[in-house]
């Protein structure tokens, strides 16, 4: 558990520093956050300073699901 925790923390200051820098680079910008990996609570937890936009846990599943729905639509 411990070192799956501290996987996780890695991740989230990896995520928060691109998105720091990422701020920087274009001011005004929101961030905004989606996919599997947006509903992980300590993701968000540590991001949070940065005022991000997350989707909705739902939408948050898969991104796999989201291309299809957009390839489908496309397709239409």
């Amino acid at each position: 558990a411990e070192t799956a925790a501290y996987a996780l923390r890695c991740v989230a200051k990896a995520v928060y520093l691109a998105s720091e820098q990422a701020m920087q680079a274009y001011p005004g910008l929101p961030i905004v956050f989606s996919g599997g990996v947006a509903s992980n609570t300590m993701l968000r937890d540590v991001i949070a300073p940065l005022n991000p936009i997350f989707s909705k846990p739902e939408f948050s599943t898969d991104n796999a699901m989201g291309v299809a729905v957009i390839a489908c639509r496309n397709q239409e």
